[in-house]
């Protein structure tokens, strides 16, 4: 018996951190469902943007790294102040990634998902994946195919 093909959906990432390898503190998450096909619309609707407490990443054990911070240093003063305006409606680290880490994997089950990061195997999917991994613990499974992880940089640079 064949198996019936899931309808696609494609969902964008973007984190901004405090550090570039697995288990750093994240800032802030966004994500929001897209379709390839630009004369459909996506199958869900999201669009969800949320500051995480960076104290609160500390207490989970996360952490910065000190070239990330003066990269930080040397932005401009209207993106340093969003950081820190953010940080004042911030919200813990653990909520956030046990709510994002159900609707994907909910989603992973439902659709053919295609979850687009910057750096599929160096910053926002392994990032994200990591400090998942770290708040659920035990049985803790990817929620997306290794398959399905796709690249922004590839594309913005395929397009140049």
């Amino acid at each position: 018996m064949q198996q019936e093909k899931k309808p696609r959906l494609d969902i964008t990432l973007d984190l901004e951190t405090l550090g570039v390898s697995a288990g750093s503190i994240i800032l802030s998450v966004a994500m929001q469902t897209f379709s390839l096909d630009c004369s459909h619309a996506p199958k869900e609707e999201l669009d969800y943007y949320q500051h995480i407490s960076a104290l609160d990443s500390l207490w989970h054990h996360l952490r910065s790294d000190e070239g990330t911070e003066e990269w930080w240093a040397k932005q401009s003063e209207a993106a340093k102040r969003k950081v820190m305006e953010g940080q004042k409606s911030a919200v813990g680290v653990e909520g956030v990634m046990r709510l994002i880490y159900e609707v994907l994997k909910g989603w992973n089950e439902k659709y053919d998902l295609f979850i687009w990061g910057r750096g599929v195997g160096a910053f926002d999917l392994p990032l994200l994946d990591s400090v998942m991994r770290k708040i659920i613990g035990d049985g803790y499974k990817t929620p997306w195919n290794y398959w399905s992880a796709m690249d922004v940089r590839t594309v913005v640079n395929f397009c140049r």
